[in-house]
């Protein structure tokens, strides 16, 4: 037995062997002694037998088992009877038999206590194992260090080794290292684990997982560094094998023998891999949640916190700041037309720039400041430890001056301006989302006043934003209340001071805040979205009074509605109008659209399209404002529009101011000229009367002949 178990061969083939053999003995056994019908050695097979049970295959039993009986029915066939007689030589064998016996009752109860060691071992394994994983299916970046030295302690006191060593090789290389008692630390070694130091040891461990080295004394030349360092540190054997995730090596698992040399067998390699996936799935796991972490919490392009980390930051300086006295300052910043910056040389450049921001924004802040990229080119920034507002001031100026140095992107040289808006813990608010917000609302005033500059936000802001809040609210149930009243204004003839017709004006009647002007709600309705259906129900409204007017037989005048840029803007405003048209038979004749100047002149070329074609439609259109904004004369001589409104501001400057007056001559002089009816609107003096009917103006609106009245009031005048 013992040379077929050191045969180079399977052990399958090892025990086909042994077989082979054992069925040759019996025979041969039972041949030698067949005269004595093998009274002496027919025992002999109970020898054999007892070593099959060693193995694990039953076919060995079964085999031996039908050879013992073959041979002995054999030989009871062969020799029925016979006398036999038993000297010396025969007790020899008996005795010698039953030793045999004896010895190999003695060699299987130590092979069935070591397999039962080794499936103790397997079962402490296994708890091992279990225990290990069941606290790794637990494992965060926190307690990753504790659960790797827990790892190294329990497998190297499995394992019977003298240390341990974990070389974690993500991110910043760190050593982690068990001793046993009595055993003095390496970690000195572990420094020096690179290919220039130790050539042999780290192209094995890249050429094959692990690597196993029975005895330091026995490795080939070419290791000669890897064995003067060992026997330095008096390592006597080391197995070391690879955590690897998809190729890449996260980090090395050492095994050592100190006071012995000690060979770990195949059972125990495939054991150290299970510890090696343990510690991949571990470390992929924080891999992982780092991962998730920061993109939660910092923002991609940059590498700086996003808003959900600056949040939770600017609420634990909140926290600190209760009671001290001491200052927080927020502030909001926003890159000035940095849309131009992406449309000149692409979103990628943009993104570029944006880095370079960040980076600049962050050099002028203290250690214990933030700053943090809201979103887009918007820009957070927290200032601490602050004790007086100049100090935030200070530093806000600083970084405003950083923003308009020069920025090169693509070898190109860009200059760029930003608007800020600062917030003070805790005079502009107590929480997060307070300062935020004011910061914000401040920074829009910066807009507002020029851009290229900061402003502090003030209690004016808020009580405006206030305002404008509730009154947006408002709004939105101001239709479905019926809230909204019109009232017309009428437009006069110069020359015979007749009317000709009617300018619809919008009213919000608020039940709690009075009448409102629509100078100080119409541009929340803009913004809001709600200007499409108010000025639907103007336009219905308006055209519905008209009508019933002239049903009542009042004299046929036309009614002029104002059209938002917003409503121009809408796809279906032409089989909107056309459908208030046929709904209440108003001709289109009798309808006069007005648009502002400046949507005329800025508008986009399908402005331009939907004017003719309402023009087709045959409503009349007007321009509104005129001479409040810029056009351009070219653009204005293409527009299919009737007639012009002299603006207010030129109207209310006649006969006091020469250079008004030359405005309104020039203007017209300029719709003579272009073939179209002009009128002035704010018209409240007699000399302002005169002044237009002596310079031909068409028609005039203006408290001198009426104001805005009801369609009751209107009812009365005719």
């Amino acid at each position: 037995m013992t040379i077929i178990k050191f045969l180079p061969i399977k052990a399958d083939y090892k025990e086909y062997i042994f077989i082979l053999i054992m069925l040759a003995s019996i025979l041969l056994i039972a041949v030698n002694f067949i005269d004595s019908a093998s009274i002496t050695v027919w025992a002999a097979p109970f020898i054999i037998v007892m070593l099959s049970v060693l193995f694990n295959k039953r076919l060995m039993i079964l085999w031996i088992g039908i050879a013992i009986l073959t041979t002995q029915i054999y030989i009871w066939a062969k020799i029925p009877k016979t006398m036999v007689q038993v000297d010396g030589s025969d007790y020899l064998a008996r005795i010698g038999i039953l030793g045999i016996t004896l010895w190999l009752a003695y060699f299987v109860n130590r092979v069935y206590l070591q397999r039962l060691e080794e499936n103790e071992a397997q079962i402490r394994f296994q708890k091992m194992v279990s225990h290990i994983s069941g606290d790794f299916v637990k494992v965060t970046e926190s307690n990753l260090d504790e659960k790797i030295y827990e790892l190294l302690e329990l497998s190297g006191r499995h394992f019977q080794v003298d240390r341990t060593f974990f070389v974690r090789l993500t991110e910043h290389q760190k050593v982690f290292e068990w001793c046993d008692e009595g055993v003095e630390s390496a970690m000195d070694m572990i420094p020096k684990l690179t290919r220039d130091t130790f050539p042999w040891w780290m192209n094995e461990m890249l050429n094959s997982d692990l690597v196993n080295v029975i005895d330091v004394e026995m490795l080939p030349p070419e290791a000669e560094a890897e064995i003067e360092t060992f026997k330095s540190h008096q390592m006597k054997s080391l197995i070391s094998i690879t955590v690897r995730n998809k190729g890449r090596i996260m980090g090395i698992l050492f095994f050592a023998s100190v006071k012995a040399v000690k060979s770990l067998g195949e059972n125990h390699q495939k054991l150290l891999r299970i510890l090696a996936n343990l510690l991949t799935d571990a470390l992929v796991k924080v891999e992982a949640e780092k991962e998730i972490r920061y993109m939660a919490y910092y923002d991609a392009l940059t590498g700086f916190p996003n808003h959900a980390m600056f949040k939770n930051q600017l609420e634990q300086a909140i926290h600190s700041a209760r009671g001290t006295g001491n200052l927080i300052g927020v502030l909001f910043i926003d890159l000035d037309a940095f849309k131009s910056v992406n449309d000149t040389i692409g979103h990628l450049g943009g993104d570029e720039m944006l880095q370079q921001v960040a980076v600049r924004l962050s050099r002028c802040l203290r250690e214990h400041d933030m700053v943090s990229r809201f979103g887009g080119d918007e820009f957070l920034i927290k200032l601490t430890g602050i004790d007086r507002v100049e100090d935030i001031k200070r530093i806000a100026g600083t970084m405003m001056r950083s923003i308009t140095q020069p920025v090169m992107v693509k070898d190109q040289e860009f200059f760029i301006t930003a608007s800020a808006g600062i917030a003070v813990y805790p005079t502009d608010g107590e929480t997060t989302e307070e300062l935020i917000k004011n910061a914000d609302l401040a920074m829009y005033a910066s807009k507002e006043k020029g851009k290229n500059q900061y402003t502090l936000c003030s209690p004016a802001m808020k009580e405006e934003v206030l305002q404008k809040t509730q009154l947006t609210n408002s709004l939105y149930r101001a239709l479905e209340r019926n809230e909204f009243v019109l009232h017309y204004q009428p437009q006069v003839s110069v020359s015979t001071q007749e009317i000709v017709g009617l300018e619809a004006l919008i009213r919000w009647n608020n039940p709690e805040l009075g009448m409102i002007s629509p100078a100080t709600f119409i541009p929340l309705a803009e913004q809001t979205g709600l200007i499409i259906p108010i000025g639907q129900w103007v336009l219905e409204t308006a055209c519905r009074q008209i009508k019933e007017w002239q049903v009542m037989g009042l004299p046929p005048i036309r009614m002029a509605v104002n059209l938002s840029l917003v409503q121009f803007q809408e796809r279906n405003l032409l089989s909107l109008v056309g459908g208030i048209l046929n709904e209440t038979g108003l001709e289109a004749k009798y309808l006069e659209l007005e648009i502002t100047e400046s949507a005329a002149a800025d508008g986009e070329d399908d402005i331009v399209h939907v004017l003719h074609e309402l023009k087709e439609l045959g409503v009349s259109l007007s321009i509104d404002d005129f001479g409040s904004g810029y056009s351009s004369l070219s653009r204005l001589k293409t527009l299919p529009v009737d007639r012009i409104k002299i603006d207010m501001q030129f109207v209310r400057g006649i006969s006091t101011g020469n250079k008004d007056e030359a405005i309104a001559k020039t203007i017209i002089q300029l719709a003579k000229n272009l073939e179209l009816q002009v009128i002035a609107e704010g018209v409240e003096t007699a000399s302002q009367v005169e002044f237009f009917n002596t310079y031909k103006c068409d028609e005039i609106q203006g408290y001198y002949f009426y104001k805005p009245m009801p369609a009751s009031e209107v009812e009365g005048i005719f």
